[in-house]
């Protein structure tokens, strides 16, 4: 596949992509990379028109991305978009540079040629041309570097920016929007990094969250205030947690919260400032009157050795529906 764009067409079509990309539960990787920036080129009809009815039952995973890439991106001669364009970023760099160094050795030439000139004796005349005639040739040369000083400051700018779109496109695809928390990938990305740091599951305890009747609180008052719920408790989680704990919205109205080096006594402790925290906030409706009262059940669970962050899940998860069980707005440790 030939990408026919220019460096700054190429790059337009990059931003958007990026921004796109950031919006699916794939991955960022290369494939990706490939199958949104032909879409948004209008380069492969087919692919857009999978796409558009894949994107109709929601948001690109890592398989459906894949299968897109396969079976209407890959020919054997596809290369990732961003390799492209930074390729063409690097070759406008080099032909600028080779130019340049092209005039510098007839610069040279000049110079060694006026220097020979100089040499004998002239008359003062003689000696105004060779002057008049090494201005040009300076002049010439400061054009040619400038040139090469602005293609290499605007090529690296924009390389930095793009740079700058892909790391804060990792973020936002590891952040849950509407409620500023981790989702899933991030929080398992997260906890993953913790274990590189040294931390053991062994050693922490895991709070999973679930908001009381959400379901009834969107029927009754409408997917705007069910939104501010869902806000509402992820700012709680941000204060209540601190130093190393980690915080998600894993999925609809459930949340986790990790805390590391805590046994269960501890994990029951900030459950209970959880939920006691929910249970006192105050969501005001449009009227000015006050919703009713939302709640939390709350599940805790302590690691075990070994233990594996789904198995640490699931725990904390049957300690959650024990404690709906017992009347909800609880707190319940396994």
């Amino acid at each position: 596949m030939r990408y026919p764009h220019s460096r700054e067409q190429s790059l337009t079509i990059l931003r958007e992509t990026v921004r796109q990309m950031s919006q699916q539960s794939a991955a960022l990787h290369p494939l990706s990379y490939t199958i949104w920036y032909e879409h948004l080129a209008g380069m492969n009809q087919e692919l857009s028109s999978a796409l558009s009815q894949r994107l109709a039952k929601g948001a690109l995973d890592d398989a459906s991305t894949l299968e897109m890439y396969e079976n209407f991106v890959s020919r054997g001669d596809s290369e990732p978009a961003l390799a492209k364009v930074l390729a063409s970023v690097m070759q406008e760099v080099l032909e600028a540079v080779q130019s340049v160094g092209v005039d510098l050795a007839r610069f040279r030439e000049t110079l060694e040629s006026r220097n020979r000139e100089l040499a004998s004796p002239l008359e003062q005349m003689a000696v105004r041309a060779i002057v008049a005639g090494l201005v040009g040739d300076t002049q010439r040369m400061h054009m040619a570097t400038g040139d090469l000083t602005t293609s290499l400051t605007t090529n690296l700018r924009a390389v930095d920016d793009l740079k700058v779109q892909l790391e804060q496109a990792r973020k936002d695809a590891q952040r849950d929007i509407l409620s500023g928390l981790a989702n899933r990938r991030g929080f398992e990305n997260a906890v993953q990094s913790l274990e590189r740091e040294g931390y053991a599951l062994a050693d922490c305890s895991l709070l999973f969250i679930d908001i009381d009747h959400f379901k009834r609180i969107n029927d009754t008052y409408g997917h705007a205030l069910g939104d501010r719920v869902l806000q509402t408790v992820g700012s709680i989680l941000q204060k209540t947690t601190k130093g190393q704990d980690l915080a998600a919205r894993l999925g609809g109205e459930e949340f986790a919260v990790l805390l590391p080096e805590t046994r269960l006594p501890g994990a029951m402790t900030v459950a209970e400032r959880v939920r006691t925290s929910v249970a006192r906030c105050c969501i005001r409706l449009r009227d000015g009157r006050s919703m009713d009262t939302v709640t939390v059940s709350i599940g805790a669970a302590e690691g075990k050795v070994p233990q594996q962050l789904e198995e640490l899940l699931e725990r904390a998860d049957r300690a959650m529906y024990a404690a709906k069980a017992s009347g909800r707005n609880r707190i319940h440790g396994e």
